[in-house]
């Protein structure tokens, strides 16, 4: 029951709720902001199957509540009530409106969690791939390789080095067959 913002329940129901949430505190005098909002979402809703609470039976101690989040998340023993077609589902006299609308919500929430979660999984690829390209076209890479040709003078190295400063001829360099590689040093000096 609500009175303005605030939910009014006996004492000993706040105790024990504060006992389990202490950051609940403020909320028994203070009350809710949109309380109102939460009336239009849960009004005529109802839980069912093995998440459900009767509003008398008050707050879940810490261990229940940790054995209904692993029942729910499918930590530990198997899920009791699983097969109950009615969890996660309004019973309210809504017509399942509510619960359509929640459940579209929260497919559209994960849908752009998901597509959030590929965004950055090809973002890091593409990052990753462009680090390997620019080891292999390096300024480094080009000068490691020149160094294992035989036959090349010094003034033709010396060349070679100069024209590593332009990235498109780092590229070229490194995708020549071995022969074009030393035709080419060759016509630089």
């Amino acid at each position: 029951m609500t009175r303005g913002k605030a939910v009014v329940a006996p004492d000993d129901v706040w105790d024990q709720y504060v006992k389990a949430h202490p950051k609940a505190k403020v909320f028994k005098k203070k009350g809710l902001d949109h309380i109102d909002l939460l009336d239009v979402l849960f009004a005529n809703s109802q839980a069912s199957g093995s998440l459900a609470r009767a509003s008398i039976q008050g707050p879940p101690t810490s261990d229940e509540e940790r054995d209904i989040q692993s029942a729910f998340f499918g930590v530990g023993d198997e899920i009791e009530g699983d097969d109950d077609p009615n969890v996660g589902w309004s019973s309210g006299n809504d017509g399942g409106r509510k619960g359509a609308h929640l459940d579209l919500a929260l497919d559209t929430w994960t849908a752009m969690n998901l597509a959030k979660k590929e965004f950055y999984i090809r973002q890091n690829k593409m990052a990753e791939v462009s680090q390997v390209e620019k080891k292999q076209y390096s300024i480094e890479a080009c000068m490691d390789y020149l160094a294992t040709m035989d036959g090349i003078t010094p003034d033709q190295y010396v060349k070679a080095c100069e024209s590593f400063h332009d990235k498109a001829t780092r590229r070229m360099f490194m995708r020549m067959l071995p022969i074009m590689k030393m035709h080419w040093v060759c016509k630089l000096a």
